[in-house]
């Protein structure tokens, strides 16, 4: 599929009234469905890739999350008028047995890239997402005042090879209402 839409794809196997994600999408997957009783979304197996260019959330938490996220990479905390909340989201999976194995997720807003590995459950909603958030600025820049004066102390700690950011961070918990945080337990 090099033209499709994510919201149409998404109504296939998320359960919500209004899908999660909107965009164009590209799409290439080997699909088998084996026959028997099952649920087709337990059932059917997928492996493949996506691209989706311009990936926009219906969530508007998560789209200020986004903001706010961009607004930070770009080391502006404070610009209101700074940030977006778009998205270049692609990755590679497999869909089996009602769950989707991600070798490889990421999404881009301005100024900060998210790379994840892990699972999504299709049938219970849950989320299971590790991984680096990298940002274009250094961790100082992600805020104003006297924090970003002794956060100047640790950029060495976190800096990226690009020279911005990088921390192990984590998304689990339900798709409804995710919990994003810092991943502690994260091998460097």
């Amino acid at each position: 599929m090099e033209q499709g839409r994510i919201e149409d794809v998404l109504r296939l196997v998320v359960p919500a009234k209004v899908p999660p994600l909107s965009g164009v999408l590209r799409f290439h997957s080997i699909i088998d469905v084996p026959a028997g009783n099952e649920d087709v979304v337990e059932n059917m197996r997928l492996d493949g890739q996506f691209q989706v260019a311009t990936a926009r959330f219906a969530s508007l938490d998560i789209r200020q999350k986004l903001r706010s996220l961009s607004r930070k990479g770009q080391g502006k905390p404070d610009v209101e008028s700074a940030g977006s909340s778009i998205s270049n989201l692609r990755g590679n999976f497999v869909a089996d047995h009602g769950e989707i194995h991600f070798a490889t997720l990421v999404f881009e807003p301005e100024g900060a890239e998210v790379n994840l590995t892990g699972t999504y459950g299709l049938i219970e909603q849950k989320l299971n997402l590790h991984g680096r958030l990298y940002l274009d600025a250094k961790l100082s820049q992600t805020t104003t005042g006297v924090k970003a004066f002794f956060l100047k102390a640790l950029d060495p700690l976190f800096r990226s090879k690009q020279g911005g950011l990088a921390i192990p961070i984590k998304i689990t918990g339900d798709r409804s209402n995710p919990s994003f945080g810092l991943d502690v337990a994260a091998k460097k």
